[in-house]
């Protein structure tokens, strides 16, 4: 804590806590020049939820033009400019607030991705602040669609400036430049002692305003990579490298990151580990992915709790006497659909936060339309492979629509659509064990209850590899498999 650091508000939003601190001392000014002799004047720090998101500049704010995100000014001196995530008024108070636009979703309650899908609007330069997210966490930001959303808002010689932290050795910087290289092929980077920032563009950078670059850089002791006087700096070779389309040798995932599969700080790649392993003799600190591997023994924990929980109590239940064909079904039935209705759930979760911007409405919407509308379809009566078929052929059209849902009406809408034929196999199955196994009934219920927990907590793990998009398609292939078996069984043991 620093001497005399106080809270001078604290405001509560539907998305977050804010609050203001002030201390004599604090200046969080990030990729400042060294040489800078600009004075720094006193700052209020703006947290959201603990972390720190911007500052509220009291005076003059010269010394934005000595930060390393003062690079696309190099280019355009006087640009109109639009801030995408963030809180505080450094921009402002640099560039002057008729000129600067700041859409922040706990700051002002402005969703930057719904901003960038509506807005006429075109910017000379586009700051996007990428925040500190774990791995498991969403980063509707950090994507290659956010990337080009943010780049379609400029003008036709306008520069979305990114810049993420600086780590030994690379990962997020070489991530944040392949999605950027994905999105453009014009991409110019430069470093300060702890930033890289990437400047993108929809043409060609002209070899004078490269130089412009390069002056700006030496003028306050930053980096451009690609200059001839850094060609034996280790960490410059790694960004050149990524930067011109080069072999990057990793233990890290720095695959651009995308709506789909929107964790842009999950770097653990499974190949790699066992190879950082022997490489090392042991596995370094610096060469984990933390919150991948804390996700992974979460969801080990909770898989184990839920089995100790729901179906260890079950041994003093009978279970023997049923007729085997019974009690595969019991099992693999309500295992299987309890897999299904939690993969589906979890794609729809995550995929709605991403293209609402919003969690808290995702997580209302999914929640309440998957709960009523498969509450609804649970009454139908229908058989098992009715319902099954019918939640793979709706799971896998919705594919085709869930990029294209920018309101609340259309998620609320899709979700319905999709959950109401989810709700057709438990019941049934349950009216099936009613009828021919009735002491089978707990089993059931425990073996959907275990399963459910389970994929409830792995699903971002697998979405990270597959995408959400993958995650739909494992539920509806798994509800196909639920009316297969059904019909399968029925055929030789009919009601």
């Amino acid at each position: 804590m620093m001497p005399d650091a106080h809270i001078v508000e604290t405001r509560f939003t539907p998305h977050a806590r804010i609050d203001w601190v002030r201390a004599p001392s604090l200046r969080p000014v990030s990729g400042l020049s060294l040489s800078s002799d600009l004075p720094v004047p006193a700052m209020t720090l703006i947290t959201v939820d603990g972390s720190a998101a911007g500052a509220l500049v009291d005076g003059d704010a010269a010394f934005f033009h000595d930060t390393l995100a003062a690079a696309p000014l190099a280019l355009i001196p006087s640009p109109r400019a639009l801030v995408l995530g963030g809180a505080g008024n450094l921009h402002e108070a640099a560039l002057g607030n008729e000129r600067v636009t700041r859409v922040d979703v706990a700051w002002n309650g402005r969703n930057p991705r719904e901003f960038l899908a509506r807005t006429d609007q075109r910017f000379d330069v586009v700051w996007l602040h990428l925040p500190r997210r774990v791995a498991m966490v969403e980063s509707a930001m950090a994507t290659r669609e956010a990337f080009t959303a943010a780049l379609n808002a400029t003008t036709e010689q306008g520069i979305v400036f990114i810049s993420v932290p600086i780590h030994t050795p690379p990962r997020e910087e070489l991530k944040a430049i392949n999605t950027a290289l994905a999105v453009t092929p014009h991409v110019q980077a430069v470093r300060s002692l702890d930033l890289l920032g990437l400047l993108l563009r929809r043409q060609a950078f002209e070899s004078d305003e490269v130089d412009a670059l390069s002056a700006f850089c030496r003028e306050r002791g930053f980096d451009r990579i690609g200059d001839e006087q850094l060609s034996h700096d280790a960490g410059h070779q790694d960004y050149l490298r990524a930067l011109t389309g080069g072999s990057t040798v990793s233990r890290y995932r720095i695959d651009p990151a995308s709506d789909d599969a929107p964790f842009f700080h999950r770097f653990l790649a499974w190949q790699r580990l066992t190879e950082a392993m022997a490489s090392t003799g042991a596995l370094h600190a610096a060469h984990v992915d933390w919150g991948t591997l804390v996700a992974i023994v979460a969801a080990a924990q909770v898989t184990i709790l839920g089995a100790l929980l729901l179906i260890v109590p079950l041994f003093g239940v009978s279970y023997a006497r049923a007729a085997f064909s019974e009690r595969r079904f019991a099992l693999l039935h309500f295992t299987a659909i309890g897999c299904a209705y939690a993969a589906i759930q979890m794609a729809f979760l995550g995929r709605l936060t991403v293209l609402l911007g919003r969690p808290e409405y995702a997580f209302g919407i999914v929640l309440c339309a998957f709960l009523v509308a498969s509450g609804i379809g649970s009454f139908s009566g229908l058989r098992i492979r009715v319902g099954a078929w019918t939640a793979t052929a709706i799971a896998l059209l919705s594919l085709l629509v869930l990029d294209r849902v920018q309101s609340i009406p259309a998620a609320i809408v899709v979700a319905t659509l999709v959950a109401l034929p989810m709700g057709i196999p438990f019941p049934a199955g349950l009216r099936r064990l009613d009828r021919r196994a009735r002491q089978l009934i707990p089993w059931a219920l425990a073996a959907n209850g275990c399963a459910s927990v389970a994929t409830f907590s792995a699903a971002p793990l697998i979405a990270s590899d597959v995408g959400y998009s993958g995650l739909i398609v494992i539920g509806a292939a798994l509800y196909l498999l639920v009316g297969a078996a059904d019909r399968s069984v029925t055929a030789v043991n009919p009601p």
